[in-house]
């Protein structure tokens, strides 16, 4: 089943969208070889302090929005929107930076990223432990549980 609609920054979501989430909470999360399922224990390792809370929650309901690959394409290309990736396996750094449509990320940087209720401003920070991806977190109010690794955002 193929659920296509638009997300914009506004108000409350509407009673269909509210439908159409319900709907996509009932349907099965794909993983592949690309994006395999992650065991609780490898989860932890994404967020400095170790909680997972909402994090595992919507890593677990697959962030409550399931798009298509062509849907996300189809959107990437429209809205100029990326997807913050792991490292490159050839950066060696104790703290490697994540990566943007290509480019290494910096501590500091803000962007809009897309979360279940629409787009919020959201910045990343790097802390010294842990090392590896893990470094990495959003320091923005209400999003400080949530591992940035796998977000779409505007570029």
């Amino acid at each position: 089943m193929l659920i296509k609609t638009t997300l914009e920054q506004r108000g409350p979501i509407t009673q269909e969208e509210v439908e159409l989430l319900k709907m996509a909470e009932k349907m099965p999360i794909v993983f592949d070889e690309d994006n395999p399922e992650l065991a609780e224990e490898d989860l932890k390792g994404f967020h400095p302090k170790g909680k997972l809370g909402r994090g595992l929650a919507q890593v677990r309901a697959g962030q409550g929005i399931v798009k298509t690959m062509e849907e996300l394409e189809r959107m990437a290309e429209e809205a100029k929107i990326a997807q913050i990736q792991l490292p490159d396996s050839a950066d060696a750094d104790l703290h490697p930076r994540l990566l943007l449509d290509g480019r290494g990320i910096h501590a500091g940087e803000w962007f809009s990223a897309l979360f279940p209720d629409g787009w919020h401003d959201v910045t990343l920070e790097v802390s010294w432990e842990p090392t590896g991806p893990g470094c990495w977190y959003i320091s923005t109010p209400g999003f400080e549980d949530v591992c940035p690794i796998g977000l779409f955002v505007k570029v």
